[in-house]
C-alpha cells in the first residue's frame, strides 16, 4: 500500500469518526415549556390575515384581546425601540392554561431595539399579550398563517 493511499485511508476514517461522534453525542434535556423561533424578518409569500395589531410605550399588559375557535398557526410580530430589555409575553386568558405550553409564550427577550417574529400554535381561546419589559415605542402584530398565496 502506498503511502499517499494510507494518509487518504487515514482522513476518511478520521472524517467518519467526527461524523460518528456528533451523531452520538449527548444532545441537553428538553425544556418543559416550549418556547418561539425567533426570525428576521424576510418577505414571504404566504400572507396571513392580522388578528390583532397594538402599538405603545414602555411595559403594560394590553387591554385589548382576541379570541381563536380553532387551533390556529400564527405569527407574532413586533418592532421596538427599547434602549434595555424588552420582554414580549402572549397570554392565554383561561386560568386553567397557566404552566401549560398554551398559558404563557415569550417571544422576545432582547437588550436594545429589535424587529422580528415568532411563530406558534395555539390552541381556542382567549389571549392578550404583555409587554413585561421595555422603556422605548414598540408596535406589535398578530397573524394568522395561512397556506393561502403559496
Amino acid at each position: 500500500m502506498t503511502k499517499r493511499r494510507k494518509i487518504n485511508i487515514s482522513i476518511v476514517l478520521f472524517l467518519i469518526s467526527i461524523l460518528l461522534a456528533a451523531c452520538f453525542s449527548d444532545q441537553p434535556a428538553e425544556t418543559s415549556a416550549p418556547t418561539s423561533v425567533i426570525r428576521t424578518p424576510k418577505p414571504t409569500v404566504i400572507l396571513p390575515d392580522e388578528l390583532f395589531r397594538i402599538s405603545g410605550e414602555g411595559a403594560g399588559i394590553a387591554e385589548e384581546t382576541f379570541t381563536l375557535t380553532e387551533e390556529t398557526p400564527i405569527r407574532v410580530s413586533w418592532d421596538q425601540s427599547s434602549e434595555g430589555k424588552f420582554v414580549l409575553v402572549l397570554f392565554n386568558l383561561d386560568p386553567e392554561m397557566e404552566g401549560t405550553q398554551y398559558g404563557r409564550v415569550t417571544f422576545e427577550y432582547f437588550v436594545g431595539p429589535s424587529s422580528g417574529y415568532g411563530d406558534y400554535i395555539l390552541i381556542p381561546g382567549e389571549y392578550g399579550f404583555e409587554v413585561e419589559e421595555g422603556d422605548g415605542p414598540w408596535e406589535v402584530w398578530i397573524q394568522e398563517i395561512t397556506n393561502e398565496g403559496g
